[in-house]
């Protein structure tokens, strides 16, 4: 765990349905409970919509008006909408408050911000960096580990390439230097990783071998890869090779058939993964969560994050 917490910053991004937001509160989770001061935080196009991340913290999906709640000392949730970030946008660069108050009440100005992806994408992203500026009096960061719920594939990748497409737009100004604050948060590999979160099948890997690529080309660095709901593998490797006649030499059903079959795409996509890895330097670890036996949400949080071992040496699970 010590990986992760060597880090400020953890972007955690994967395709959409393999438990990353579970994963992200168990890490969260983890963090608080060795005396780290956590921030999670989430994106969603609407501000108020339920958050799944703040009900695996707190009990509760609801989220405040002002997108941000603290749930406990030393551990807060905050929304990222695109719109909160263009309000503090404008508030930050109209010397007027009122002036401010009548821009965000335009329809005109909210259609055009919401429009253009990189527009929603750069609200977000403002949103987030008076979080990452905040100090305490003593002048040491605010939050010592923020963890970022980023949304499904395609969309982290549109906010990682984000700064390039507004830079090209915008070459200076306000916008250009929140743009290239950002990047200094982003690209940071002191402070900064993300972590992937996959499923032990052939889709998944896949498209997690593209999203590496993608943030690769983003100059984003990367933590690690997370495979997420393997299944237990009891069968020695004598048990697997008597098991794998048997099922050849019978086309019968037999109990269990499905069980022993998906262990084995689960080795199998391990290892694509694995090669699609080696070829990247420095090479990302491998992590492994083991699948639950209940629903993830009955069982304490600190358990899903004790569960999660290193498999990058290729260990027997």
């Amino acid at each position: 765990m010590q990986h992760f917490l060597d880090r400020r910053i953890v972007l955690m991004t994967g395709k959409g349905g393999v438990g990353k937001t579970t994963i992200t509160a168990a890490l969260a989770r983890y963090a608080h409970s060795q005396g780290r001061r956590v921030l999670a935080l989430d994106i969603d196009k609407e501000e108020q919509a339920p958050s799944q991340l703040l009900r695996l913290l707190s009990g509760s999906d609801a989220v405040p008006r002002n997108g941000y709640i603290e749930i406990e000392p030393n551990l807060s949730y905050g929304r990222l909408a695109p719109s909160l970030g263009h309000a503090q946008f404008l508030r930050d660069q109209i010397p007027f408050g009122f002036l401010a108050t009548a821009a965000l009440r335009s329809k005109h100005l909210q259609r055009f911000l919401m429009a253009a992806p990189a527009f929603q994408d750069l609200g977000s992203v403002y949103k987030m960096l008076p979080y990452l500026r905040a100090e305490r009096k003593d002048g040491s960061k605010q939050y010592d580990f923020v963890i970022v719920d980023l949304p499904a594939t395609g969309h982290t990748l549109a906010i990682t390439s984000m700064p390039e497409v507004v830079l090209q737009v915008f070459s200076s100004g306000p916008i250009a230097n929140a743009v290239r604050e950002a990047q200094k948060y982003f690209y940071d590999t002191e402070q900064t990783g993300a972590l992937l979160v996959t499923l032990p099948e052939p889709l998944p890997v896949s498209e997690t071998l593209e999203l590496v690529k993608g943030l690769k080309g983003d100059n984003v660095p990367i933590l690690g890869v997370l495979m997420n709901r393997v299944p237990r593998n009891p069968w020695t490797e004598e048990e697997e090779e008597a098991l794998n006649r048997l099922f050849h030499e019978h086309k019968d059903p037999f109990l269990g058939t499905w069980s022993f079959q998906r262990a084995q795409r689960f080795k199998q996509a391990r290892d694509t993964l694995l090669r699609g890895l080696e070829q990247l330097s420095p090479q990302p670890w491998l992590f492994c969560s083991p699948e639950q036996g209940v629903q993830i949400t009955d069982k304490p949080l600190l358990k899903v994050a004790d569960e999660i071992a290193c498999i990058n040496e290729g260990d027997a699970i």
